[in-house]
């Protein structure tokens, strides 16, 4: 368990045919992501969701993989908006939430509590970036 997953991730999108994370579909990137977790977790690909895979493999793996996963999906989010995300620790069990700049609509922070509840944070950020693309996607339908 330490293949690095930006290296994965993106080594996997390029043998895909895609070379800007803008382009990258929905779909395309969940498969990716599902695969390192089957991988990592060395289990046969199965029917557990996105969410579920990323719970078994937090259990197993170190805190600094784990966060590895968290930046890079802060980092694909800085990307798709074209604009810099900063993370924020505040306080004790706190929800994580995002923060958007009121003018131009595009997130600026995600804010969390010192005690890191990386689940939360994942599918926070997770459903967020497939929101964004799934929206992108559908703009280049038109």
């Amino acid at each position: 368990m330490n293949n690095s997953f930006k290296d994965y991730i993106n080594y996997q999108l390029i043998k895909r045919g895609y070379f800007n994370f803008d382009e990258v579909k929905s779909e395309d990137l969940i498969t990716v992501i599902e695969d390192y977790f089957f991988n990592e977790l060395e289990t046969e690909k199965n029917e557990s969701d996105i969410f579920t895979l990323f719970t078994m493999y937090k259990e197993q793996a170190s805190e600094e993989s784990v966060m590895e996963i968290i930046n890079y999906l802060i980092n694909s989010l800085s990307i798709m908006q074209g604009g810099r995300i900063e993370w924020w620790l505040f306080g004790k069990n706190k929800e994580p939430k995002l923060s958007y700049d009121i003018e131009t609509n595009k997130i600026v922070s995600i804010n969390t509590s010192t005690d890191i509840d990386y689940q939360k944070i994942f599918v926070l950020l997770m459903n967020t970036l497939i929101d964004l693309k799934v929206s992108r996607e559908e703009e280049r339908k038109r």
